[in-house]
């Protein structure tokens, strides 16, 4: 009897001891409050390009991994980048509609009077050095996830711009993001869903950010040239009167 009872809290031991390492119960970093913020370096006078511009809300373009740090983090990021590129084309005299959702937000008239519909795609890129996301089986038979490893991170942005009423193509450009390398991850548990995981690396991917977007938005800067879309003028016109104006 003894050696039964014995026996049971053996395996009740081990159990829990399982059970503790798989468990969500993982006291989560406080997170940093990052600001992410540019200042254009030179302004000129309000409406002075005399030049119509509309945007669109930044998009993120993800690769499934690309998500490390969390949904909050990327909103911040958009947030920011929105508020900044607005700042940074205004201070160069150009005149803004929008942000919009999308194109489709548009509605006739912004189509018929905006010259220029400027879209940014933001495609971050991940790489794995070393670890990366480990997926397990919890007591419960449930896929749980850990991450733990070191990453390097870099990526472009996309910036395309249309004539509104024809959306036809005029205006391509690529921004490279400046690379972050040997950024160590890890989210000091398991988690049951790996959106939860990937939001416990909010700090360390909010840093690397932190640590290039000024360069980022500085780079957009040099490219979106006010005298280059100028030359557009005469493309957009034509555009324009294709579709009776």
């Amino acid at each position: 009897m003894k050696r039964t009872l014995l026996s049971v809290i053996i395996v009740v031991l081990a159990l829990l001891t399982y059970l503790a390492s798989t468990s969500t119960a993982v006291p989560v970093e406080t997170r940093k409050v990052f600001t992410f913020d540019y200042t254009p370096q030179s302004t000129g006078k309000a409406g002075s390009a005399n030049f119509l511009l509309a945007l669109t809300t930044p998009k993120f373009k993800h690769a499934d991994n690309n998500f490390l740090g969390g949904y909050n983090l990327y909103t911040k990021l958009q947030e920011s980048f929105q508020a900044d590129i607005e700042e940074m084309l205004i201070a160069k005299g150009f005149n803004i509609k929008g942000p919009f959702a999308s194109y489709d937000e548009m509605i006739f008239t912004d189509k018929r009077d905006v010259q220029l519909l400027l879209n940014f795609e933001i495609v971050p890129s991940i790489t794995t050095l070393s670890g990366g996301a480990i997926k397990g089986i919890n007591a419960n038979k449930q896929e749980i996830w850990a991450y733990k490893g070191i990453i390097t991170l870099s990526g472009k942005i996309n910036i395309y711009g249309v004539e509104p009423l024809s959306n036809e193509k005029v205006y391509v450009k690529s921004v490279a993001i400046p690379k972050v390398e040997y950024i160590e991850l890890d989210s000091k548990g398991y988690y049951l869903n790996y959106l939860d995981m990937a939001s416990t690396l909010y700090n360390p991917i909010g840093e690397a950010y932190l640590k290039i977007y000024s360069h980022i938005i500085e780079k957009i800067n040099t490219q979106l040239d006010t005298q280059e879309m100028f030359t557009l003028k005469k493309e957009i016109k034509e555009l324009k009167a294709k579709k009776g104006y």
